[in-house]
Parts: C-alpha cells; structure tokens; sequence
C-alpha cells in the first residue's frame, strides 16, 4: 500500500511503510506501479485521481480524520507527518473488500471515511466539476455583460455581442452536463425528493461534495459546507459544497417550495426592518441554506438512510 499526501507542497509525500519522502508527480507514478492499493487525502485534483485509480484500487480519507489524528498524538503538522497518518489511519482499519459494509466494496473502513473511487464515480465527479466550471464562467460573463449595458447602454457593441453567445454556450454547456449527471446519478431518498426543487442533479453535488455520512455532528457539517460565521472563525471550508447548497437554496426560493420559501421569506423581512443592515437577500439565503443542510444531516445521519439508497 502507499499513501499519498498532495496538498501542501509542489511536491508530494508518500509513505510504503517504511521510508517517507518528497517526490514530483512523475516519479509518484511510477511508485504506484506494482503497489496492491493506494490511499490519497480526499479532495486530490482530479487529473491524480485518474491517473492513480487507472493504475491501482484507489482510496480517499478525509483531512479533518488526519488532522485530528495529529492533534490527538501531539505531532507538528508536516507533508512527511500527515502521509505517516495517512497509512496509519489505512493500515489500522484495513481497506480490504472483508470489511465492506453490507457487501459493497464501495464502503469500507466508515470511521475514518476511506472510499474506493472507481471509473463511473469518478466520471460522475468529473462531470460534475466541469459543470460548477462552467457555470461560475456563464455568470462571471453574465455579470460583465451587464457592466457593459449599464455603462455603454444597448448601443451595439462587438464586445458585448461576442459576450452574449459566451454567455448562450456556457448556458447550453451547463444544460448539457446536467442532463449527463441525471443520467448517472442515484436516486435520492424519499423525503429528499418529495422536495420541489430538489432534483437528482443537485441531490448528487450534496453527496460528491458535502456526504453527512463524513460528519459526526451538525456543526462540524456546517462548517464543511461553509455555514458558519466566516469573520468570527477561522477554518477551512469545502468551497464547492457551499456552491452546491447554495444552487439547493435558490431552487427552493425560486420555486416557491412551500415551508422553505417562507423561512427565506419570513428571514428576508427580518433582515430589511434591522437597522445598518444592507444585504437582506444574502443573509436569507444563508439562512435558507443552513436550514437545508441541518435538513439533509438529519435525514441520512439520524434516520438511518441505507449506504444502498445513497451514490457510494
């Protein structure tokens, strides 16, 4: 086995057991060869991933497992140190298809969140970020479009011609993805989708990219997802997984799903009658996000969705 750490350096650590080093990408593949499995912190860029699992089963665990093992044992947060946790955490609670839970090879090891990443799923991740790519370009471009008009008016402009048909194919991009991650998606439990609003497409993102099945507690949940207060606590937070609970939150206000519309609604009033306040919409929509989140944590956490029911 050989764990792999990728974040913090240009280089990247690896650890076989016995010798822990620093080496670029190149030589990582060929230390992969003949190895019978490999372990990665989850969030590797795709490009390694790809490349990682084509050549051996492949693994993810979750920083926050690695990061609170190094607190607990004491140790100086290091590239060297983190890929010894890494392998450790792998080795203590085996990664073999024995220890999968009710027989999907998919899920094994649940208390340190180690997940075999295969070729549909990592096409669907892949699917899936090249969409949040595509759509942050469309209302990136959008937004300078509308610059232009408030500046130059609706006086023909070249520029803003060129503009409008990027804009209609990141739109067009952006239909065609979601369509291809229907196609793979799972179905979401019930009580998510008898939500209006919430399709299979965003039921996906949440799993890809925030899974509750990760987290022991609410907080630590809204915490990932980006939910908490940003100015008063310092910590990392998974910027897609806050993009995908926001897309939730605007499918429901804009849908008018009954029970979620009014928190934004009864929240939105609140905001606007407080004194100094300037940004009502913004607020309702975190608030409407939070809400949904400690929702979806509830729902798969304390309610026992079966591993069957959800993608992995």
């Amino acid at each position: 086995m050989l764990a792999i750490d990728w974040a913090h350096t240009k280089d990247f650590a690896i650890y076989d057991g016995k010798t822990a080093e620093l080496i670029p990408w190149t030589e990582v593949i060929k230390r992969v060869k003949g190895q019978d499995k490999a372990v990665i912190e989850h969030g590797a860029p795709l490009l390694y991933l790809y490349r990682i699992a084509k050549i051996v089963p492949t693994y993810t665990i979750l920083p926050n497992f690695t990061a609170k093992e190094r607190t607990r044992l004491g140790l100086e947060k290091s590239d060297l140190t983190d890929v010894k946790i890494i392998y450790d955490l792998a080795s203590k609670n085996g990664l073999g298809e024995e220890t999968a839970l009710d027989g999907i090879d998919a899920w094994v090891a649940i208390p340190f969140s180690l997940l075999k990443l295969d070729d549909s799923k990592l096409r669907l991740i892949y699917l899936y970020h090249q969409f949040l790519y595509s759509l942050k370009a469309q209302i990136a471009t959008n937004n300078l479009a509308k610059c232009m008009k408030r500046h130059f008016g609706d006086i023909e402009n070249p520029t803003l011609f060129l503009l409008s048909q990027h804009i209609d194919e990141f739109e067009l991009r952006c239909q065609n993805l979601r369509k291809e991650i229907e196609k793979l998606a799972p179905e979401p439990p019930d009580k998510i989708i008898k939500i209006r609003g919430i399709s299979k497409w965003l039921w996906c993102g949440i799993i890809i990219f925030a899974d509750p099945r990760l987290f022991e507690t609410k907080s630590a949940y809204r915490k990932w997802c980006g939910l908490m207060d940003r100015k008063s606590i310092n910590y990392k937070f998974s910027r897609n997984a806050s993009r995908i609970y926001y897309l939730c939150a605007d499918s429901l206000m804009t849908q008018r799903t009954p029970y979620w519309r009014e928190i934004y609604d009864r929240t939105k009033e609140e905001l606007s009658n407080r004194e100094g306040y300037t940004h009502p919409h913004s607020g309702a929509m975190n608030r409407l996000m939070t809400a949904f989140a400690n929702f979806v944590f509830v729902t798969v956490k304390e309610e026992g969705i079966a591993q069957q029911e959800i993608l992995w």
